[in-house]
């Protein structure tokens, strides 16, 4: 099954909705640091690209959020 960008993006956004639930999180912002941080991209580009359901990041940036979006629930499931 293939995705557009657009679908990949939209569910990586999900994604950072349902882990803020998580104790660990609290909010959105904090899951975008740690995507950030897990993934050597800067704060603000992981949180324009929450925030802005417009924004257009590159392969390589929506590739390492959801890299760091697997690396979260991969965690909490341990």
């Amino acid at each position: 099954m293939e995705f557009t960008a657009h679908e990949l993006a939209t569910r990586a956004r999900q994604s950072i909705r349902s882990l803020a639930l998580h104790p660990d999180f609290g909010n959105p912002h904090a899951v975008c640091r740690y995507i950030a941080e897990s993934q050597g991209l800067s704060l603000p580009t992981v949180r324009k690209f929450y925030d802005d359901e417009e924004s257009n990041p590159t392969v390589d940036t929506l590739d390492k959020i959801r890299t760091g979006i697997r690396l979260i629930f991969e965690k909490a499931a341990a």
